[in-house]
C-alpha cells in the first residue's frame, strides 16, 4: 500500500525507507497494542517530506530505548529514529498516532 501511494515519490531510497519504517510501526502496533490500526500516507502542507502515520488503540506512549544486542526485538523505534527525517507521536481521543517523515 505504501509503495503504491509513493509511486510518484522522488526516489527508490525514500520508498524503500518508507516501506521498512511502516512495517516496523505496524508490527509494533500489532505486537504491543493488539488493536485495530490505521495507516495514513500524506504530504504535510508546505513540506517536501511524506508523512506516514500508524494509529492504534493503545494509550501507552512509545518507548525509544537501547535494544539489548541479544534480544530478538526492540529495534523498531530506534530504526525509525535513525532513518526518518523526523518522527514523533500524538495522543488521540482513543489511542495514539505514531508518525515519521521521509
Amino acid at each position: 500500500m505504501v509503495r503504491a501511494a509513493l509511486a510518484d515519490c522522488r526516489g527508490e531510497d525514500a520508498r524503500d525507507t518508507a516501506e521498512l519504517l511502516t512495517s516496523e510501526l505496524v508490527t509494533n502496533a500489532l505486537l504491543h497494542a493488539g488493536t485495530d490500526l490505521t495507516v495514513h500516507v500524506e504530504q504535510p502542507k508546505g513540506s517536501e517530506n511524506i508523512r506516514i502515520a500508524v494509529d492504534d488503540g493503545s494509550d501507552t506512549a512509545p518507548c525509544l530505548g537501547q535494544p539489548d544486542p541479544f534480544a530478538l526485538g526492540g529495534r523498531g523505534l530506534p530504526l525509525v529514529a535513525m532513518l526518518a527525517a523526523r518522527w514523533g507521536w500524538d495522543p488521540l481521543p482513543t489511542g495514539k498516532r505514531i508518525w515519521f517523515e521521509v
